[in-house]
């Protein structure tokens, strides 16, 4: 159960969205997660950055916390590391798993040391995934070299 109020979670979404915590995946702070549109996801780490609350809200409603999701990470990677696909969009995961888009999304934020996020989205301009031994293992050698050059993907 949440201890924070919902002006407090509305101070923090704003913060987010303004960038007052800036993109690096290494600093311990609250970050966006991509979701479907009308939808708000959010995860907000505790003081040492070991656990998250993760937050949703539809069109602009209050806030709700999402349930612990450590329990669906299995089901999430193993449909990011499909032989199928390189990349996965929150949809292809959401549908190839039956799972609800927070809960993936909440799962993609949990574990975001085992994930890459592409910085180019795919022709609809949706975010890109892969964990990261998918992600060697599908791209040569040549591959990852330009894209450490170009910077194409954010680790």
């Amino acid at each position: 159960m949440s201890t924070r109020t919902q002006a407090e979670l509305n101070t923090i979404w704003d913060s987010i969205v303004a960038g007052k915590y800036g993109s690096d995946p290494m600093v311990i702070a609250p970050k966006k997660i991509s979701a479907e549109a009308g939808t708000d996801i959010m995860s907000i780490p505790n003081a040492s950055g070991t656990d998250v609350d993760v937050y949703e809200r539809k069109d602009g409603s209050a806030w709700d916390e999402i349930p612990y999701v450590g329990q669906i990470w299995p089901n999430v990677k193993s449909a990011l590391e499909s032989p199928e696909f390189k990349w996965r969009t929150l949809e292809g995961i959401v549908k190839e798993t039956g799972l609800d888009a927070a809960m993936v999304g909440a799962s993609l934020a949990t574990n975001e040391d085992a994930i890459i996020k592409s910085s180019i989205p795919d022709e609809k301009g949706n975010d890109l995934f892969t964990t990261r031994g998918h992600y060697r293992e599908k791209s040569s050698i040549l591959d990852r070299l330009e894209n450490a050059i170009t910077n194409k993907v954010r680790k």
